[in-house]
Parts: structure tokens; sequence; C-alpha cells
């Protein structure tokens, strides 16, 4: 069972408030740690202190106002997601830029926030030659020795600062040009002058590149223009209970939060940012422990306004600050709304359709290709099989020059079907319409094979809805481009 924090529980207590998976701001929660230090040096008990936090959380619930106010404490930063708006924010003085033999690399914004540090950079000029395919004895991504050292940050004394997450801002394999942040913990209050140190160009071949990249960066204060982004919790009426069909998760059942709820999955909309452009509105999909599911996306999705018209929209990259920790049961969400909504009233997200990957356990089949298969040869199996409630048959297995390809007709609700040879890990594994092909950088097994079906990706249709009223913002609170 995870332990929950002074956050969390604040969070369940006045849920219909503060929604879930947002922080209470650091600088309320520092206030009780002072509180608890002085009363751990008087003469009052813990009770006291517990006296405390009871009566935030009964003010919280029992007053809207303050809720809002602690709300709004919060703001948003494109790139780099909530941030506290009174917070102190230091910035990178200028933009630094290194080109070797070609590559160009740039660092183009550090942001360092007091409880985390955010890089934005640029790499550019990358030779398709540092991205060779299918080599011998090479990882399942067709890599022989690739770079997989992480960017960190040095301080001046030698101590360096743990990369906390990596996002990449478009395609970063076999392409000349990217973009990326990553995460690191935060930098001191009292420390401007910092190195970020680059080992390799991530996800190249280790020495097709130059290497041992150093940028020096100074930290400033941030400008006054840079203002975060005003953020809005997501209040809305309860939606409509949702209709099951025959492939639908069942179990339905509405919540009195603006979100359907089911005994497995979750879709809940909680925060809205106000931008010039159009709103940006983040959730997520949540599944609980009864699900059997390692990963649930979205597959098709579509917001309406209160006169039941489709509103322009598109899914974007979601938060960084939000990005769930191993082991957590959630994905998180962002939508963008083309330009400000024109029709007064609630909005619905509506997602008919979720794909989801499933772990299978104890299925597999059994087929022999002889001492000696050619290439092209094929071997009609036709054989069906049945994991748990989905089924497929497998219809033929075909020798490739680097493997194996198996040819599977998914049955209900099933798309790709994930498998590998027992006994064999030098293997790569690429599927898709009803074809999956296992690869080998090395010597191709042949003989009596055992082939393990290790995870389907099933198709979850319903109707999953969650409701959020668009804030009426006056004109001075947003942002000006």
């Amino acid at each position: 069972m995870n332990t929950r924090t002074n956050d969390q529980i604040l969070d369940a207590v006045a849920g219909d408030i503060i929604l879930d998976q947002t922080d209470i701001t650091p600088r309320i929660m520092a206030k009780i740690r002072q509180e608890n230090h002085a009363i751990r040096k008087g003469y009052v008990s813990r009770l006291a202190l517990l006296s405390l936090i009871i009566a935030i959380i009964i003010l919280s619930v029992s007053v809207p106002g303050i809720a809002s106010a602690m709300r709004q404490l919060f703001g948003f930063l494109p790139g780099v997601g909530l941030v506290d708006r009174f917070a102190p924010v230091r910035v990178l003085q200028e933009a630094v830029s290194q080109e070797r033999e070609g590559v160009r690399v740039t660092v183009e914004q550090v942001i360092a926030l007091p409880e985390r540090t955010v890089i934005q950079f640029k790499v550019g000029g990358i030779p398709d030659s540092a991205y060779p395919k299918h080599l011998a004895g090479s990882d399942p991504q067709g890599y022989k020795n690739p770079c997989v050292d992480p960017l960190y940050l040095r301080l001046p004394d030698g101590t360096t600062l743990t990369n906390l997450g990596y996002n990449a801002l478009s395609g970063t394999t076999n392409v000349p040009e990217y973009e990326a942040s990553f995460t690191v913990e935060p930098v001191p209050g009292d420390i401007n002058e910092l190195t970020l140190v680059m080992p390799c160009i991530e996800g190249t071949e280790r020495d097709a590149l130059p290497g041992d990249w150093e940028f020096p960066l100074r930290l400033v204060t941030a400008p006054e223009t840079m203002n975060p982004a005003p953020v809005f919790e997501v209040l809305s009426p309860t939606p409509a209970r949702s209709e099951t069909g025959p492939d639908s998760v069942p179990n339905l059942a509405p919540a009195d939060t603006g979100q359907i709820w089911d005994e497995d999955i979750q879709l809940a909309l909680d925060t809205v940012v106000v931008l010039p452009d159009g709103d940006q509105v983040y959730g997520s999909l949540r599944w609980g422990e009864s699900a059997p599911y390692s990963v649930v996306t979205l597959e098709s999705f579509e917001m309406t306004n209160a006169l039941e018209q489709r509103i322009p929209s598109m899914q974007i990259s979601p938060d960084p600050s939000r990005m769930p920790a191993t082991g957590e049961r959630f994905v998180p969400l962002a939508f963008k709304v083309a330009g400000p909504v024109q029709v007064p009233g609630p909005v619905t997200l509506t997602v008919d359709r979720l794909t989801a990957s499933l772990p299978v356990e104890d299925a597999r089949f059994v087929f022999d290709t002889g001492p000696d298969p050619h290439k092209n040869q094929e071997w009609v199996l036709n054989q069906d099989i049945q994991v748990g409630e989905y089924s497929l048959r497998l219809v033929s297995v075909t020798r490739l020059a680097d493997g194996y390809e198996f040819s599977v007709k998914p049955g209900p609700g099933v798309g790709c079907v994930d498998l590998y040879i027992q006994g064999n890990n030098d293997q790569r594994v690429s599927c898709g319409q009803g074809i999956t092909r296992v690869q080998f950088g090395g010597k191709i097994p042949s003989g009596v094979l055992t082939v393990v079906i290790a995870n389907l990706e099933v198709h979850l249709t319903g109707s999953w809805q969650a409701i959020w009223r668009p804030p009426e913002v006056e004109q001075n609170q947003v942002p000006k481009p």
C-alpha cells in the first residue's frame, strides 16, 4: 500500500474543491512545516498541529473562495508546466551554442524553479549515418553501441544534479534535427553559474558523432515579461450516465466531480490554461488495480459545446510536470482548443474508443521449421488461440532474411499482437496490420520453436465523458503574445 503525503490527504478531503493530482502550493505546506517546528519547540502538543491542519481542511471545503485563491497561486509556463506564480524564477542569460563536425547543439533556455530545473535544447546537423540499422549484435532498435548516457548539470563544486525526466518535443529517431527538454533537481538559489554536460548525442551510435559536450551556463532573474499564464480548476456538473455496449467496459457509474467512473478506468479533466491562441485543457486517464492493463491511451475523442456542436481541438504533449512515476497507473492528457469557446456553457469531452496494452500469461504455440529453413519459406498453421476473453488466429509463418513474419488474424477488439521466440533474446519486434515480425541481429533460430505471446493491443469501446466550464477571464488576465 502506498503511503499518502499530507498533500494527498488534504486533496482527498477537499476533493470537490481541489482535484486529484493538484499539489497544494509549496508555500502553504512550508508554512505548515514552520508551524510544526514552532510547536515542537514550544509547549503546545501535537494536537494543536492536528487542529491547525483540520482547520485548513474545513476552511478550504466550506469557503470556496479560499480554495480558488489557492488555485490562483499556480501558473503555467509552456514547456515547463505548472509553477508557483509567486516563487522566484531564474532563466538562462542567453542561448549557448556549439558546432562540431557539422553537428550543432544549442541550449535555448534554462528555467530554474525552487522545486526543479528545466533545460530546453536543440540538436541539428545529424547525418543519417549516425542512425545505422540492423547491425549484427545490435539492440532491438537497431543500434550496436548507442548513446544512452543522460545529460546532466554540474555545479562549480563538481556536484551533479540528478536527471528527473526527458521529453522529446518532436521525433528523435532517424532525423537530422530535433528539440527536447529534460528536468533535473533544483539549482541551489545561491548558484548562478553551472555547466551542462552532454556525454554524447543521445540515440545515435556512440562513436559516430563528437561527444563530451560541455556548455557553460549563467542564470539571471527572469524578466518581468515572463508571466505564467493563469490556471483554472475544472468545476463541472455531473455528466449523464454512459451507455454500455457489447465491447464497453462495464459497471459505469456517474461521479459527483464532473467525471464518469467505472471500476477500472476513469477519464478526468482537472485544469485549464488560458493562452492567447486558445485554451489548453489538462486531465488524465486512470485505471484501478483490478484493471489488467499496463497502459491505456486515447484512440479517438471529441469536444462539444453546450449546443452539442463539435469544437475544433487537438491532442498536444502533456504537462511535463505531471508525468507519471514508475508504477503509477495513469496517463496524462492534454488538449488544445482552437481559439476561445464561442458558446457559453459547459464543454464535454467524449471518448468512445481507448487502446490498452494487455500483458498476457501462459499463451504460446509451437511450430517446427525443420533443420534448414530457407528464405520466403511459409508454414500454413491456421491455428486458433484463445487469450483470456480475446481470440486470434495464427494464419501462417514466413521465413525472412533476418527472422520470421507471423501473419495473425485478430479477433474482435484485438489490434497488434506482440510475441517472441522463447530462449532467443537477441531479437527485434515490429507489429501492425495483422503482421508481427521477429528479426534477429545474429543467428536465426530454427527447428522446433516455442513462440510466446507477451502482449495484446486491445480496443475498448464505450462512452467516457468529462465536462468543464470555460473560465470567464478578464482581458487583462490573458498573457499578451
